[in-house]
């Protein structure tokens, strides 16, 4: 039996159970059906941490229709050892190794158009997903829209989404509902 455990009890942004899911095993591929539909890349990488080796996931948009000047275009290196550099400070990872990466686009993290709960569901349903990728992410989508309706005593069918309803945010939940399915765990668990 295969058992897929999310300790939760810290929280979890959409990008970390992406890159949780990828180092349990799921398969990249199967994100392809969002890449296309939304015009957002996800970059997939490695960090160290403490010592402790995970993977990364970053959601970039790839049209600048949708870029406000928030992105970034910039190169650098790093020669660093451990001697008088704080890590984490740094906002990057060093263990005594050159550390080299490009930063190419906007970020999509709050990016794109703010939409319905309707619009988010015709976007899913037009995804090339398979079916039971498509009804896992529209039942996620269901479930937040039912707790902003909820708060804000509006019908399911009259809210507009926010960060919800943002390029990245469609791509970190029908990416996890994709990679879930590619994993084929048995049971999911979460902690409280």
């Amino acid at each position: 039996m295969r058992i897929l455990a999310f300790d939760g009890r810290m929280g979890a942004s959409g990008d970390m159970i992406l890159a949780a899911l990828l180092d349990a095993g799921a398969d990249p591929d199967v994100l392809e059906p969002v890449t296309g539909a939304l015009e957002v890349e996800y970059r997939i990488d490695e960090t160290t941490k403490r010592g402790i080796a995970a993977t990364t996931v970053d959601v970039f948009l790839t049209s600048d229709e949708e870029s406000d000047g928030d992105g970034h275009d910039h190169d650098h290196h790093h020669d660093q050892d451990d001697s008088g550099h704080d890590q984490d400070d740094s906002g990057h990872d060093h263990d005594g190794s050159d550390h080299n990466h490009d930063h190419d686009g906007t970020r999509a993290e709050g990016h794109g158009p703010h939409r319905s709960y309707l619009e988010v569901r015709e976007i899913v349903a037009d995804m090339d997903l398979e079916p039971a990728v498509e009804r896992d992410a529209l039942a996620i989508f269901e479930l937040l829209g039912e707790a902003e309706a909820s708060v804000h005593g509006e019908a399911l069918e009259e809210i507009h989404f926010h960060e919800v309803g943002a390029d990245d945010a469609i791509a970190d939940v029908v990416g996890a509902a994709a990679l879930l399915r590619d994993l084929e765990p048995d049971r999911v668990v979460t902690t409280p």
